[in-house]
């Protein structure tokens, strides 16, 4: 068995909640983090994704629903999200995943 230091796991990033900790729209807008810094050569560098094992896992879709749903597709569209459509609708997430046992759906239900 490896020991690792606490300081080793560690990872700088700063995240864009702003709003003590409180999320917006029912937790339906994602918190962005910033992995290291923009201005550097690789600003991935300190992305956790760096030390893990492939999982074989991809993701291959998100559908998102939202009572509010013009709003939240304003904001995806202001954090660079214009990607993924916003229907109205309770609110809930579902990601897609393609795994080597086959597809899988993971949904919020209301997150």
């Amino acid at each position: 068995m490896t020991s690792r230091s606490a300081a080793s796991t560690m990872h700088r990033h700063q995240s864009s909640d702003q709003t003590a900790g409180q999320r917006l729209f029912n937790d339906a807008l994602p918190s962005l983090i910033q992995w290291g810094k923009p201005d550097v050569a690789e600003p991935l560098h300190l992305h956790p994704r760096n030390n893990l094992p492939r999982s074989g896992v991809t993701l291959q879709g998100i559908a998102v629903t939202h009572p509010t749903a013009v709003k939240l597709q304003a904001a995806f569209d202001a954090i660079g999200l214009a990607g993924i459509a916003v229907e109205t609708g309770p609110t809930n997430i579902t990601a897609t995943l393609h795994t080597p046992k086959g597809l899988v759906e993971l949904q919020s239900h209301g997150v």
